[in-house]
């Protein structure tokens, strides 16, 4: 929410550079991986409830581990463009 709550608040910018360009396009790439991440847990929790209520089905337990893969890949693709949201803005800051 911050990410697309915080550059919404205060758009648009007075004045549009080059340093202000470097954390708005990773702080894109993170809400639309955030939106990802929504509809992905969604999913994972279908499948859940799927492989719990028939434990014999291996197909549902072969999806919930390929939903948990999926999982820590997009949170690996996620912690990307936080940090580098964090470094720019602090680079923006400190001019």
């Amino acid at each position: 929410m911050a990410a697309g709550g915080g550059p919404a608040m205060v758009w648009p910018p007075q004045h549009w550079s080059a340093s202000i360009d470097a954390p708005v396009a990773p702080n894109g790439l993170l809400v639309l991986a955030s939106v990802a991440g929504m509809a992905q847990e969604r999913t994972m929790g279908l499948l859940r409830r799927r492989a719990l209520s028939s434990p014999a089905d291996i197909g549902s337990a072969r999806a919930v581990r390929r939903g948990t893969l999926l999982a820590t890949i997009l949170r690996a693709v996620m912690a990307v463009p936080s940090s580098a949201v964090v470094v720019l803005a602090a680079v923006v800051i400190s001019r």
